[in-house]
């Protein structure tokens, strides 16, 4: 998938710490949170650049 894409974004919620950690240690960085209003959790928006 990386290969084919300059640029990958995703949301996690923020209380799941696992995944973060999964998708930080393959290069993602923390783009932003916000409030899902459906959920009422924080969700945090990671984006991998090429």
């Amino acid at each position: 998938m990386k290969l084919k894409h300059d640029k990958l974004q995703l949301s996690v919620y923020e209380k799941n710490e696992a995944a973060i950690s999964f998708y930080q240690n393959r290069g993602f960085k923390l783009v932003k949170k916000e409030i899902d209003q459906e959920a009422g959790a924080a969700d945090c928006l990671m984006e991998w650049d090429a």
